[in-house]
């Protein structure tokens, strides 16, 4: 395998672990949203309590209304006992609502206590990668980046090498060719002479 297939894969895993990054990153702000929705969600509940709790009071003074309503006018008592009877059947049915809503508040409670265990554990995974990315991952890249350099400086030595050697066999070849037609002209010139 070569060098620059290594790098190759190895700047292809750094692209991975940026994308899984990313994608944590991604998890994380819709943490955050659901978080930021569940204290929405949370306020609107205490806002319903509020509210259950102002209709608390109003239906005791009704009740009360009610009982003086009942002293006064006993010749309505048929009447009235149907109206407290419905009253009753209200506030046992607020009384339920109120239990659901502390129930509700217990499930929510609980839902948030697991979003922050999921958010500390996703807060650990994160830092994991990025010990994991800044001890090794980088170390491997500059390893890799050493070998490169060294394997270029070695490249360049080896060519002009090669390159000097070259330049000597043409020098040699027209050395040669030079010696030839020096030869050539010798036998001419013994016959001139």
């Amino acid at each position: 395998m070569t060098v620059s297939e290594k790098l190759d894969i190895l700047l292809g895993q750094q692209q991975k672990s940026q994308e899984s990054l990313n994608d944590l990153k991604a998890g994380q702000e819709k943490l955050w949203s659901s978080v930021e929705e569940l204290r929405e969600g949370q306020e609107k509940l205490w806002s319903s309590v509020e509210e259950l709790r102002e209709g608390q009071e109003s239906l005791r003074i009704s009740v009360e209304e009610l009982r003086i309503g009942q002293e006064a006018l006993r010749s309505n008592q048929e009447l009235l006992k149907s109206g407290q009877d419905a009253l009753w059947t209200n506030q046992n049915k607020l009384w339920d609502n109120q239990e659901k809503l502390w129930y509700s508040q217990q499930k929510l409670k609980e839902g948030q206590e697991k979003l922050m265990a999921g958010q500390q554990k996703l807060s650990d995974d994160v830092f994991a990668i990025r010990v994991h990315l800044e001890n090794i991952t980088d170390r491997t890249i500059k390893i890799v980046a050493e070998g490169h350099t060294d394997l270029s400086r070695k490249l360049d030595e080896a060519v002009k090498v090669r390159s000097e050697r070259e330049l000597l066999l043409v020098r040699m070849n027209f050395l040669e060719g030079e010696i030839t037609k020096v030869k050539r002209r010798l036998p001419e010139e013994e016959v001139s002479a």
